[in-house]
């Protein structure tokens, strides 16, 4: 700790299949009010969201960022590569907290949606639950190369905006899409 006590382990999960990069917890974050810990995780063998509270205590589910139908249903998915780099070993969700705690954003992924949906889930930050269904907040245009996927945004200080890298035009610009849905501008 920063006052030199005991390091404290809060989360217990054992390591899921695949790639060991991709298959364990990562990318931890602070709400902004202390209390949570918003995290991703692949030990189940597809990516999904968690928080731990900040002594290890409570622990919930947020969403899954990787869905399979078909033939790759997650309940049978063990993450095998396909070459589309959609297995939880390959893709990042990079989820980000709303300056006011309030709200979460990150990328979901499908093989219909290979490029991703941008949501914005509700948080409450007193149960460490959803609050709400996740809002689709935009959807990509499917990249013909298959490489290219959402994977960056960023609040604004106020958290009514987000800043984001699409590819509208093809290339990868800067566009900004309201919070509570509409158009990137």
């Amino acid at each position: 700790s920063v006052a030199g006590g005991d390091a404290l382990q809060l989360t217990h999960d054992p390591k899921g299949p695949g790639d060991p990069r991709g298959a364990t917890d990562q990318h931890p974050q602070w709400n902004p009010n202390g209390r949570w810990i918003l995290y991703d995780t692949g030990t189940k063998g597809y990516n999904e969201l968690y928080v731990v509270s900040e002594d290890g205590r409570v622990k919930n589910w947020l969403a899954a960022t990787e869905i399979y139908n078909g033939k790759d249903l997650i309940a049978a998915n063990t993450a095998p590569d396909h070459g589309d780099a959609v297995a939880s070993d390959r893709f990042d969700a990079r989820p980000a907290w709303s300056p006011d705690g309030t709200r979460v954003s990150y990328t979901e992924r499908s093989r219909e949606f290979f490029s991703g949906k941008l949501k914005v889930l509700p948080f409450n930050q007193q149960t460490g639950t959803t609050s709400g269904p996740a809002l689709d907040l935009y959807i990509a245009k499917n990249d013909p190369a298959g490489a290219w996927a959402i994977n960056t945004d960023v609040w604004s200080p106020d958290s009514s905006t987000i800043a984001v890298v699409l590819q509208e035009t093809h290339w990868d610009k800067i566009w900004l899409i309201p919070s509570k849905g509409r158009a990137p501008k």
